[in-house]
């Protein structure tokens, strides 16, 4: 499938826009966005945010139950995983 970038902030925030014509998931609409942002106690803050539409139907009411089982734990992971690569990059 292909996804389109839809705002780009360096440094900042970007959002997508995803091509749901030869999806693999019967979804009609998938955006997402992603922004870092200095947070109060010195650290930096990440957020993740999906917006999706699922396409008519059984299929379509199956996935968007999966997914809003399914994507704070699989958010969290991918969130982790990115955590680990950057503080083993800022460690001398």
């Amino acid at each position: 499938w292909n996804e389109s970038c839809t705002l780009w902030q360096e440094g900042s925030r970007y959002e997508i826009a995803v091509d749901t014509t030869n999806y693999p998931y019967p979804l009609a609409e998938m955006r997402g966005s992603w922004s870092v942002a200095d947070a109060p106690d010195g650290r930096t803050q990440v957020a993740m945010d999906f917006r999706y539409r699922p396409r008519p139907g059984l299929r379509g009411a199956v996935m968007a139950a999966l997914m809003q089982a399914a994507f704070p734990a699989v958010l969290r992971r991918i969130l982790r995983g990115w955590e680990r690569v950057l503080v083993t990059r800022t460690q001398p």
